[in-house]
């Protein structure tokens, strides 16, 4: 359905002849979570061409395909694109917050586990509406990776616990939540927690109702200062 839409917003685009119209960007994307990744690219690779280079869309489509190229394992490629993406955005926006976010996942997999964390706290000071928590989730899944596989663990949980205040039972953040409950626990060498931890992405995927008592997305409370910075005291990897 969500691929269907798209592809009539790019009908309509096109009709009206607009040059790198936002909904290159949506089909793209669409194309991407229906299992079409290479189409999606080769989209976003027509509609970046130096002809469109000063399109007001040009940093969407680039933030696009980083994010895409992230899903592609081309981490070298993600992280060039998503590094434009920060250098071209000056403040706090959601496009810089979702960018940094991805650049965070970037670095925790590459192993540049400090420039992870800076990423992550960047991107939660760009993120300027708090109330977006499948954005504020997706930032703090990188922390929580970092600390945890420092042994951290303090730490990491108090960022957990934030994102499960965060999550409600909004299915995007509550799988973030879970994943990243989960490693917190495979690190730890707790396998019941890990099965545990997973339960709602579960219930998430097969359309149940969650049982968490995390807050919804209609309120306001936030976690607790303490769990808004995430340096690590273990620097034990750069």
């Amino acid at each position: 359905m969500g691929l269907d839409w798209a592809q009539r917003a790019m009908a309509l685009t096109s009709v009206a002849d607009l040059s790198s119209p936002p909904a290159v960007s949506r089909l793209a994307i669409a194309l991407a979570i229906s299992g079409r990744l290479d189409e999606g690219l080769a989209l976003l690779d027509e509609a970046m061409s130096p002809e469109t280079a000063d399109s007001p869309n040009a940093t969407k489509h680039t933030l696009c395909r980083g994010r895409l190229r992230l899903i592609d394992d081309d981490l070298p490629g993600a992280r060039a694109d998503l590094i434009e993406v920060v250098a071209s955005l000056l403040g706090s926006s959601r496009s810089a917050a979702l960018a940094l976010g991805r650049l965070s996942l970037i670095e925790f997999l590459t192993g540049q586990w400090d420039l992870a964390i800076t990423h992550a706290e960047q991107g939660l000071a760009a993120c300027v509406d708090r109330t977006d928590y499948a954005q504020i989730t997706a930032l703090r899944a990188p922390a929580v990776l970092v600390l945890a596989a420092r042994g951290a663990w303090q730490e990491a949980d108090n960022h957990l616990h934030a994102m499960r205040l965060e999550s409600g039972e909004i299915a995007l953040p509550t799988t973030y939540t879970a994943f990243a409950g989960a490693r917190l626990a495979a690190e730890k060498g707790d396998p019941a927690a890990v099965v545990a931890a997973l339960a709602p992405a579960w219930r998430c995927a097969r359309g149940a109702p969650s049982t968490s008592r995390a807050s919804g997305p209609g309120r306001t409370s936030m976690p607790t200062p303490s769990s808004t910075s995430v340096s690590s005291t273990r620097p034990t990897r750069s």
